[in-house]
């Protein structure tokens, strides 16, 4: 049985660092990237990949602020116990 997780969140694009800001389930995202030429999604799925090491895929909101990303291999227990932990969230 695999554990696949989806997480909701809102990205703010532009801003001066990558961090992200949990608010109850929902997160709040910010990137570097503006959205110009997917770079922002690009940003996106390469910090969380590199955050939870493990394959991570935009489901939806690929031209939204509101976006949903897959976890492959992770509980959503074990993908807030990750975050919670990593230096790069606020």
């Amino acid at each position: 049985m695999t554990n696949n997780t989806c997480l909701e969140m809102k990205v703010k694009t532009g801003q001066p660092k990558f961090r992200i800001i949990s608010a109850g389930n929902l997160f709040r995202v910010e990137l570097k990237s503006k959205p110009e030429k997917n770079q922002a999604n690009i940003e996106l799925i390469k910090m969380f990949t590199k955050i939870l090491k493990t394959p991570v895929k935009l489901v939806s909101g690929r031209k939204s602020k509101n976006k949903t990303i897959k976890i492959e291999s992770m509980t959503k227990i074990q993908v807030l116990e990750v975050l919670k932990g990593n230096k790069e969230n606020s």
